[in-house]
């Protein structure tokens, strides 16, 4: 009975880091510093939100963005705007919008993390895709 108690404890603390690095990870993009962007990026990867891999997804493709007040917004393939966090639509983000910058570092983490969302997606066949990829590449870190 206490062995069962003491592993259940264990998942607990294990678990809720992730989920407390998710609510943590969208500010990490806010800051305008290359290592707290890179931070967020890894932190997101692990975290459960459901919005992970379309927001690294956005910041790969440069449409990942920030205002002054830290809302974090992806800008869609039609000029609109949607809060990242929620997904709601963002009808005017006001003055003072900044993308959220890239460098190697970030590049790097944006597609371990794509790597790793992608062998846990719920789709099988993305997958199955992902883990092909990694056969492939070859490369030890993978």
């Amino acid at each position: 009975m206490m062995r069962a108690f003491l592993v259940l404890l264990l998942c607990c603390l294990i678990i809720r880091p992730g989920a407390a690095l998710a609510d943590d990870a969208l500010a990490g993009f806010a800051t305008g510093h290359y290592d707290s962007t890179r931070q967020a990026v890894e932190a997101l990867s692990v975290s459960d939100n459901p919005r992970a891999a379309a927001i690294i997804t956005a910041l790969q493709g440069n449409r990942l963005f920030y205002t002054p007040d830290g809302t974090v917004l992806i800008k869609g393939d039609n000029g609109a705007n949607t809060n990242a966090d929620t997904g709601a639509p963002v009808p005017d983000a006001g003055f003072g919008v900044k993308p959220v910058r890239v460098n190697n570092a970030i590049r790097s983490a944006i597609d371990a993390a794509m790597g790793s969302l992608q062998l846990f997606d719920p789709k099988p066949s993305v997958r199955l895709q992902a883990a092909e990829a990694v056969f492939k590449s070859h490369d030890p870190a993978a």
